[in-house]
């Protein structure tokens, strides 16, 4: 599962259609290696540049200009299997790690 973030580094106003080329984009990737669920967590400070697309903003991570996230479901190291998974809930904490 990847976990894709963009940060609004040109400070476009809420409502207008995102540049890419002008913002941040990052992306975490997390291994599924079970069966059943899972409580995943992270830092954003995990977070790397893309191979395509990342690095257009101003190429630092600033978790204050979080304004997007996205979750995109790979077959890996081997292309073209069939992979599915669930995402149960989405939490974005500040200044610790999400508590059960």
């Amino acid at each position: 599962v990847d976990v894709i973030v963009y940060e609004n580094d040109a400070n476009q106003a809420q409502g207008t259609t995102f540049n890419q080329n002008a913002n941040d984009k990052y992306i975490y990737q997390i291994g599924v290696t079970w069966t059943g669920w899972q409580l995943v967590s992270f830092n954003y400070s995990q977070f790397k540049v893309p191979n395509t697309g990342g690095g257009l903003g101003n190429n630092q991570l600033n978790p204050n200009r979080l304004c997007g996230m996205a979750l995109e479901l790979d077959s890996y190291p081997t292309q073209s299997f069939e992979v599915s998974a669930y995402v149960d809930m989405v939490v974005v904490t500040e200044n610790g790690i999400f508590q059960k």
